[in-house]
């Protein structure tokens, strides 16, 4: 029977064992620190409010908390938990206990005899103080719990979690809790010190460099360390409560995906401008990554203040997970950059991510670790790197400064060449103005000395002999030092031609035979073969031979020989001195004292002159052989000397053969030296009152040649002189010369000055005007044919060249008066074009002045006035012209009117001699018969 009952009774009293309520376990206190025994209900989608809870609580649907049964890490976030639990105090004192491991805005109530109150509730974002005070610092999610002595409490928990932590809530005494704090967090807090102060360090250094160097990738280092240590501070904020700081300026889950953001963003700048030689897309990546970060950044606010903070944390992952992906990108591009900054760079990112990818799997301690572990052995690689980017940064620094001072003594050194070459210029230039006043005193002395050379005393001829010899060279000296300053400066022109230069050769020789004879000295000259055509300068050419002979000739002795031989590269074969470059030697030596061994790399130095003894019969200026190497230089050649002393010297000028030249040179040379001739007889007195003599103004500043030129041209022309462009001006608007011969240079106004002057007035612009001057370039002649000048002599001049070219100068003025004179219409001739159009000018304004009175009577004084010239001035310039004297010249173009009239007008003829100014038609009639043979009345008729 008993058998039989006992499984039916358990079968019936199953579904109540079924339906019974879990029994709530009992936590009993005090202890130090304890978990309390939980039952929890899951509340998927957050549905249930606190009196929905208690009912299901009563209704038996809270089962026993087991971690095993939580929601998974990404749908945790989707649900609200309940908790209930009852704490029984069973001492005989009021309890304050500490509640830990709660999570904001959770709240704990206090269920008691159907009626519920708020036990506890957790500040939403802000750390705050605890109520009792039982901490001496403000605390973030921890709750206080007070429990009556000997009294039993039931608790109902809502709470949220966004990832499987431990939902039950610890409670603890508070020096038990602080204890347990302490040890938990020192070994993370000293990890944390440690790293937040190796990073400061870094921070500090990199910051000093930008603000030393400017250098954006240590910017945005600094940058990206001091993102690194906020999140460091907040970690340490974390474990240690009495740090707080942060949290009080924004709540972390507000500035997660900000943190995150700022932190790629800065290390994207910072490898971009750490990198020297950046991949094409990296820009791309870098905006990419900027624009993806304010994107989630703000959404993130949007959904935040919304109170998402599930949909939030779900954001703050994927942005992640998006920047992982974006960084691998990133690190395919690196790992394709050889360079060692770009792999270091490389390893640095991969260890990072490693780190974030470990903290987006791994929960708890070993999330922040992981992370931090990764960050930290990024830091140590992009440390690495900076600091091999630096070195590389000294070295080329170092190379740049070795660069900078070599730069500098090269700018030291081209400034002392310009320097020099400035030096030298000025030297060119003074030795080039020098010679230039050389010139003046030379002609006065070669003038001279040609007069003397013809004086009927044998005494004065002899003196004027010398006198020319050593003028003659004195100019030769000059003109090589002009020569000189043009080779220096490359304005020496060459004029090749094609000629027989063997025959040049041997006449330019020819010509040292009478002083060589004269000093007992024996001249040969050795020619093969005997003709040669080839390309030459005559001048330079001439040059050279007269230097080289001219010097074998100077220091050879009474007696000496001296060879002058010219061979092509036929005759140079033979004696085993020739290559293949067909070449033309000529070869002067001598039999004298010789050169020493130590002026021999000297010699072609300007102005060296070469140590003899003190028997030797002459010295040198050492100038010669310095145009002779200047010119063979010039005309492509090379000059090469061998001597000893007590035997002699060899000159030897090697210049190329060529026959391009379209030029054919004649068969002589170049004359030598001019000769000044003789006057046709002695200079006498100028004689003012020889009205039939041309009055010549003389301007020039030099008082000897001013003497010389009177005596040379006082018989020939009536003479004015001036010493400056302005007396000069004033002389020929007084006097208005037939001729003027002016110098250049000049004090006050200068020659090209006092010349426009004179052509640009219309009383002086028909006056002919010669230049006299040193100045011999083809810059200063056309300068000065641009001014107005007539001709152009350069001193010393020839004085038959002089007498010509004034001669030809008044011929043309005589020819302008012939063309005036004439009253012709014909075109004038092409020389005198020019001179015609600008003198019409100034006739065709008398005329107009004639015209405007040609009904009155209009004396010439009027006539001048209106021209504003005086009566002498009118007067000489009208005769220049070949016209009339001005009273003449009026009734001449009054007559001229009334010819017209009478053949164009039915006027009587004394109305018509009315008109044009004949108040007498008696007179009228008179004049105009002498005029064109013809009365008016015939003149009428035709």
């Amino acid at each position: 029977m008993l058998k039989t009952l006992l499984p039916l009774g358990i079968f019936c009293a199953l579904p109540f064992l079924l339906s019974a309520q879990v029994v709530l376990p009992v936590t009993r206190l005090p202890v130090d620190s304890i978990t309390p025994k939980v039952l929890m209900l899951s509340d998927h989608g957050r549905r249930l409010n606190k009196t929905q809870a208690w009912s299901a609580w009563q209704d038996g649907q809270f089962q026993p908390y087991a971690a095993k049964d939580l929601p998974g890490k990404f749908q945790i976030g989707q649900y609200q938990f309940w908790l209930v639990f009852v704490l029984e105090n069973l001492s005989a004192d009021t309890l304050d206990l500490i509640v830990s491991k709660i999570y904001h805005s959770d709240t704990i109530w206090r269920q008691k005899d159907g009626f519920s109150s708020v036990a506890l509730c957790i500040p939403k974002w802000f750390p705050a103080s605890l109520h009792p005070e039982l901490l001496p610092y403000e605390v973030k999610a921890l709750g206080a719990l007070r429990l009556l002595p000997h009294q039993r409490d039931t608790f109902l928990a809502q709470t949220y979690r966004h990832k499987p932590d431990n939902i039950i809530p610890k409670i603890s005494r508070p020096e038990v809790y602080e204890l347990q704090r302490f040890h938990d967090t020192k070994y993370e807090n000293l990890f944390f010190c440690i790293f937040f102060g190796a990073i400061a360090a870094i921070f500090l250094f990199a910051a000093a460099q930008y603000v030393q160097h400017r250098d954006k990738a240590f910017l945005w280092y600094a940058l990206y360390l001091a993102v690194i240590l906020f999140a460091n501070w907040r970690n340490i904020e974390e474990s240690s409560p009495w740090l707080y700081s942060t949290y009080y300026l924004a709540p972390s889950t507000w500035t997660r995906i900000g943190q995150m953001a700022a932190y790629f963003c800065c290390y994207s700048f910072f490898v971009y401008y750490l990198l020297g030689k950046k991949p094409a897309s990296l820009r791309s990546i870098v905006r990419l990554m900027v624009g993806i970060s304010l994107l989630f950044f703000t959404v993130d606010l949007l959904i935040m203040s919304q109170g998402w903070y599930y949909e939030s944390w779900l954001l703050f992952y994927l942005y992640r997970a998006i920047v992982i992906a974006l960084s691998l990108l990133f690190l395919g591009l690196l790992w394709r950059n050889s360079t060692i900054v770009a792999r270091l760079i490389f390893v640095g990112t991969l260890c990072v991510l490693v780190g974030e990818s470990a903290s987006m799997i791994w929960d708890g301690k070993v999330n922040s670790f992981g992370s931090g572990i990764g960050v930290s052995l990024e830091i140590c690689f992009l440390s690495i790197a900076i600091a091999y980017r630096s070195r590389l940064f000294r070295a080329q620094h170092n190379h740049l400064q070795i660069s900078h001072i070599a730069q500098l003594e090269e700018n030291n050194r081209l400034r002392e060449i310009a320097r020099r070459e400035e030096v030298e210029a000025f030297k060119n230039r003074f030795y080039a103005n020098i010679t230039h006043e050389f010139r003046t005193p030379l002609t006065v002395l070669l003038g001279m000395a040609a007069w003397l050379r013809e004086h009927p005393d044998p005494e004065a001829r002899q003196s004027g002999q010398m006198m020319e010899r050593n003028g003659q060279d004195l100019l030769r000296l000059v003109n090589q030092l002009l020569d000189l300053g043009k080779l220096e400066a490359g304005a020496l022109p060459l004029q090749m031609g094609n000629g027989d230069v063997m025959n040049f050769l041997k006449v330019t020789t020819e010509s040292f035979t009478s002083l060589a004879a004269m000093k007992q000295q024996q001249l040969t000259l050795h020619t093969s073969p005997s003709v040669l055509l080839m390309d030459f300068d005559p001048n330079r050419l001439q040059q050279i031979l007269t230097n080289l002979v001219g010097n074998a000739l100077k220091f050879a002795s009474p007696g000496g020989q001296i060879t002058v031989r010219c061979l092509s590269s036929t005759a140079l074969r033979k004696f085993g001195t020739f290559g293949k470059v067909p070449t033309l030697c000529i070869e002067v030596r001598d039999n004298g004292p010789g050169i020493p061994p130590e002026a021999l790399p000297h010699i072609f130095d300007r102005f060296y002159q070469t140590p003899h003894g003190a028997n030797s019969p002459a010295t040198g200026t050492g100038i010669g052989l310095a145009l002779v190497k200047e010119l063979v230089t010039l005309l492509q050649g090379t000059v090469t000397v061998k001597s000893r002393v007590g035997v002699g010297s060899i000159f030897r000028v090697y210049l190329p053969i060529t026959n391009e030249a379209s030029k054919t040179l004649p068969d002589l040379p170049l004359p030598g030296p001019p000769t000044l001739p003789l006057p046709e007889r002695s200079m006498t007195r100028n004689h003012p009152d020889r009205t039939d003599l041309p009055l010549l103004l003389l301007v020039e500043d030099n008082a000897d040649l001013v003497q010389y030129l009177c005596r040379l041209l006082s018989r020939q022309y009536r003479l004015l002189t001036a010493s400056d462009g302005r007396a000069g001006l004033e002389q020929a608007f007084r006097y208005m010369p037939d001729l003027v011969l002016s110098d250049v240079m000049m004090p006050g106004m200068d020659g090209f000055t006092f010349c426009q002057t004179l052509k640009e007035d219309p009383r002086t612009s028909h006056i002919p005007i010669v230049m006299l001057t040193a100045r011999a370039t083809i810059t200063d002649k056309i300068t000065g044919l641009r001014r107005g000048a007539d001709a152009w002599l350069t001193k010393p001049f020839d004085r038959a060249e002089l007498f010509a070219t004034l001669e030809a100068q008044l011929e043309s003025r005589r020819r302008l008066r012939d063309y005036f004179a004439s009253k012709t219409a014909a075109a004038p001739p092409a020389d005198l074009e020019e001179l015609v159009e600008k003198e019409n000018e100034f006739l065709t304004r008398v005329r107009a002045c004639v015209d405007e009175h040609l009904n009155e009577p209009y004396e010439v004084g009027q006539l001048a006035r209106d021209l504003h010239l005086s009566e002498s001035q009118l007067y000489r310039k009208l005769k220049a012209l070949g016209t009339a004297s001005p009273a003449l010249f009026v009734r001449s173009h009054r007559l001229g009117r009334a010819a017209t009239l009478l053949t164009t007008t039915d006027l009587p003829i004394a109305e018509i001699g009315y008109r044009t100014g004949f108040n007498d038609p008696a007179y009228f009639a008179n004049c105009f018969h002498k005029e064109f043979g013809k009365s008016p009345s015939e003149w009428r008729k035709g």
